[in-house]
């Protein structure tokens, strides 16, 4: 059977149950409260995400930099040695080696 979508306009906003969507009165004193800490739960969890995961994403790609990797691995660096096509691919596909490896 062949599937169909059909789409329709979203309703106006008084006829959405909002409490199901989880805004609480948003109208009220105490839903511009609710809405003012999520604002900030989430700026403080995007920033805490941000200062803590990235010095880790720094750190193991300067591990799987070509550089690096010519001077620990020797078998990369006689295979880049006067060939920098080789030299740039390698550092485009390391993203993809780098996910490949901690994926197994």
């Amino acid at each position: 059977a062949e599937a169909v979508m059909a789409a329709r306009r979203a309703p106006p906003p008084e006829s959405v149950l909002w409490g199901n969507v989880g805004a609480k009165g948003t109208a009220t004193a105490t839903g511009r409260k609710s809405r003012d800490l999520g604002r900030m739960i989430s700026v403080v969890s995007s920033a805490a995400l941000i200062l803590l995961y990235s010095p880790v994403v720094f750190f193991v790609t300067s591990l799987f930099s070509v550089d690096s990797l010519k001077g620990t691995v020797t078998w990369v660096a006689d295979l880049v040695e006067g060939r920098p096509l080789i030299e740039e691919a390698l550092a485009l596909i390391a993203p993809l080696l780098l996910f490949l490896l901690f994926k197994t």
